[in-house]
């Protein structure tokens, strides 16, 4: 073949238009000792595709590796008890409680100094931060949740890659 009809093939080539057939005989072309010089910056680049192809598994791999996996324990991901989930709400409302303690001060926390109408309000205000950390703290054990069960499953396949 000659280079002007290979020439035309890798431009089919690169434009991802080749067919099976043409992109056999790129790669026989590239096999050969005698290219021209202007293509053979494209000589190994083929010549490695072909040896690539030649590469293979021992046949009882995939057989060997599923039997690893299936031997490999699953280490399932901590769960949070109660008492770690009601440290973490008891530290936001005392991070909250020390916040509007300095930023009202110390009048806040007295009965008397709030109306009936402040009184709802805060109740409301109470309530909807209160969902909102709840929403927050769900979403979060889930996030959690799910990154341990991949984390988990990275180690399952390097410690049978390892072995």
């Amino acid at each position: 073949m000659d280079s002007k009809a290979i020439k035309t093939i890798l431009e089919k080539y690169w434009e991802g238009e080749t067919s099976l057939e043409e992109e056999a005989s790129l790669r026989a072309y590239f096999q050969q000792e005698e290219v021209p010089a202007e293509l053979q910056v494209f000589q190994p680049m083929f010549r490695f595709f072909e040896q690539e192809q030649e590469a293979y598994l021992n046949g009882d791999f995939d057989e060997r590796l599923s039997t690893k996996l299936m031997a490999a324990d699953i280490q399932e991901p901590r769960r949070h008890s109660l008492t770690v989930s009601l440290r973490r709400v008891a530290a936001v409302a005392a991070v909250l409680i020390g916040v509007l303690f300095f930023v009202k001060g110390p009048d806040i926390l007295s009965a008397d100094a709030l109306n009936s109408k402040e009184k709802a309000e805060a109740k409301m205000a109470y309530a909807e931060a209160k969902a909102a950390l709840l929403l927050i703290s769900k979403k979060l054990n889930k996030g959690t949740n799910e990154a341990q069960a991949g984390v988990a499953k990275v180690r399952k396949v390097t410690k049978v890659i390892r072995e």
